[in-house]
C-alpha cells in the first residue's frame, strides 16, 4: 500500500512475496538502498569512500557485505563468496566453541553453591559473538588484538562496535535535545534508521565525524591496517591461516587478477566486527527467551541435543553436519527467526520508472520490505502466526512456503552473504547453553522490542539460570 511520509513523499510498502521477488530479485540492480539509509550507514559503519556503503542483521546481519551499486557490487561479492564457502564454515566450526564455551563455564562458575542465577543474556550473547567474529576474522594470530569478551566493555573494538550502532550526532548536542529530535523523527515516518538511545555510551560525546574518524578515535582504524599488514605479510611467507581476512588477502579477481586493496580490506574488516555479532547475538538471545517462556519446547530440544553436547571434548568438538542433523534444533532456530527476525525492515529505491503489482512507480520512490510483517502474516502462516511454534515447519502451510515469505537474511543478489555462518553461530550457542541450563524468564521483568539495526530486547534480557 502507499501512505506518505514527511513532506508528504510517497511511500510504499510491500507484503506480497511475488512483489518483494520482483524488487529483491527479478530487478534487484533496478533497486538501491534508498540514499538517507546509505548515509547514516556510511557514518556508522566508517565506509571508505562515497560509493562503498556497508549494510550492518547479523544477522547477523552478518549482513557484512557492501551495499553497491551495479558491477562493482558484482565484483565484490564475487571476490567475498569463498570467504564464505561451506567448507570454510565446516573448518570454523572448532573456532565457533572456544568462546561459547568460555561464557558456558563462566555461568558456571558464578553458580557455584547457587540454585539458580540471573544473567543479562543479551549481554553474554553479544560478548561471546564478538569473540567469535573476531577469532572467525584474524584467526589465533589476531589474538593479540582480539576481544576477551570478560574485559569486552573497555576495548576499543568494542567500544567502535557500539558506537556503530548508534545513531551519530552531527555536532555536541545535549542528551535531551537528542530524545526530542529521535522521538520527532520516530512519529513523522517509519524507518530502519537506528535512531536509538543508548545510556552507555552518551551521544553527546561524539563528534560530528563519520565512521572513519570515529574508527580513528577508538584505535579501530590503526588496527585494521595492523592485521592487513600482518595477513599480507603471511601470505608473501606462505603461512596463510584459515581465518576470513587471510582469504581476503588471497581472493584475485579471475578477469583483471587484482586483489582486494587495503580500504577495501579495512572495511570488511570494520563491518565484520561491528555487524557480526550484533544480529546473531540479538537472535540468540530472543531465541532463548522464547525457549524460556516454553519449557516444554526447551525439555524437548535439550532431549535431542544432549547426546551431541553433553560431554564436549575440545579435542573433538561436533562437526557441522553433526549440528545439522538435529531437526528440532533446526526448527527452533528456523522459527525464532520467522517471528522476530534480524532486521525487521528495509527499504529500496527503484533508479528508473518500474511497474509493481499493476501500478506505475516513478523513479526514486522508497519502498519499504518489511519482513517482520510478511514473516508473521496470518494468510501466510495460519490464524497461529504470531506464537513460537517449532512444529509448523513439519507441515503446511510453512512446510512449501515462499522463499520471499520468509527471509530472514533477504532475498536475491543482495540477500545476507554470511547467513550459512550466522546459522552455525547461532546453533552452537543456542544448544551448548541449553545444554548446560534450564533457561527460565525472571519474574516481573518487561521485555520489548527495540528497533535500531536489529529488533533489540529492551531494556536487555535478564534470565534465570538453573541446572536442567
Amino acid at each position: 500500500f502507499v501512505y506518505h511520509g514527511l513532506f508528504n513523499i510517497p511511500r510504499i510498502l510491500i507484503t506480497d512475496p511475488r512483489l518483494i521477488q520482483e524488487v529483491l530479485v527479478s530487478g534487484a540492480y533496478n533497486y538501491t538502498k534508498a540514499p538517507r539509509t546509505r548515509r547514516v550507514l556510511g557514518r556508522i559503519l566508517g565506509g571508505i569512500g562515497r560509493d562503498l556503503i556497508h549494510l550492518i542483521i547479523a544477522y547477523t546481519r552478518h549482513l557484512g557485505r557492501p551495499i553497491i551499486q551495479g558491477d562493482v557490487h558484482k565484483y565484490q561479492r564475487k571476490m567475498l563468496n569463498p570467504a564464505f564457502s561451506l567448507r570454510y564454515i565446516r573448518d570454523m566450526v572448532p573456532t565457533f566453541f572456544e568462546p561459547v564455551l568460555a561464557l558456558r563455564d563462566l555461568w558456571k562458575t558464578e553458580m557455584i553453591g547457587e540454585d539458580s542465577l540471573e544473567v543479562d543474556v543479551l549481554d553474554g550473547m553479544s560478548r561471546a559473538t564478538l569473540d567469535i567474529i573476531g577469532l572467525a576474522v584474524t584467526g589465533e594470530r589476531g589474538l593479540n588484538v582480539r576481544v576477551s569478551f570478560l574485559k569486552i566493555q573497555t576495548c576499543p573494538l568494542y567500544v567502535s562496535s557500539r558506537l556503530r550502532l548508534r545513531f551519530p550526532s552531527r555536532e555536541r548536542r545535549p542528551r535531551e535535545t537528542l530524545r526530542a529530535e529521535q522521538s520527532l523523527l520516530g512519529h513523522l515516518q517509519p524507518s530502519s534508521t537506528p535512531y536509538e538511545h543508548t545510556d552507555d555510551v552518551d551521544p553527546s560525546t561524539v563528534q560530528p565525524a563519520d565512521g572513519v574518524k570515529l574508527a580513528n578515535e577508538t584505535g579501530t582504524d590503526n588496527l585494521s591496517k595492523n592485521l592487513i599488514k600482518e595477513a599480507r605479510e603471511r601470505k608473501k611467507e606462505g603461512n596463510d591461516g584459515k581465518d576470513l581476512l587471510s582469504s581476503l588477502v588471497n581472493e584475485k579477481n579471475e578477469e583483471t587478477g587484482e586483489v582486494m586493496s587495503d580500504d577495501d580490506l579495512k572495511a570488511q574488516i570494520m563491518t565484520f566486527l561491528a555487524a557480526g555479532h550484533e544480529t546473531t547475538s540479538v537472535s540468540t538471545t530472543w531465541c532463548l527467551y522464547l525457549l524460556a517462556q516454553r519449557p516444554d519446547i526447551q525439555a524437548a530440544l535439550r532431549a535431542e541435543i544432549a547426546p551431541l553436547f553433553s560431554n564436549l571434548d575440545r579435542a573433538a568438538l561436533p562437526t557441522y553436519d553433526a549440528i545439522n542433523s538435529l531437526d528440532l534444533l533446526n526448527r527452533v532456530v528456523k522459527e525464532t527467526l520467522r517471528l522476530i527476525p534480524p532486521v525487521p525492515l528495509t527499504t529500496r529505491v527503484n533508479l528508473q520508472d518500474v511497474v509493481l503489482g499493476g501500478y506505475h512507480i516513478p523513479k526514486n520512490t522508497i519502498t519499504f520490505i518489511a519482513p517482520a510483517v510478511t514473516q508473521r502474516d496470518e494468510r501466510l502462516w495460519g490464524a497461529d502466526a504470531l506464537e513460537f511454534n517449532p512444529d509448523r515447519w513439519l507441515e503446511e502451510p510453512a512446510k512449501s512456503i515462499s522463499p520471499y515469505a520468509y527471509m530472514p537474511f533477504l532475498a536475491g543478489a543482495r540477500q545476507c552473504i554470511g547467513n550459512k555462518f550466522a546459522l552455525m553461530e547461532m546453533k552452537v550457542l543456542v544448544a551448548t547453553m541449553v545444554t548446560a541450563f534450564a533457561f527460565k524468564e525472571k519474574e516481573g521483568w518487561k521485555v520489548t522490542k527495540k528497533q535500531s539495526i536489529t529488533w533489540r530486547p529492551h531494556p536487555g534480557m535478564r534470565l534465570v539460570l538453573e541446572r536442567p
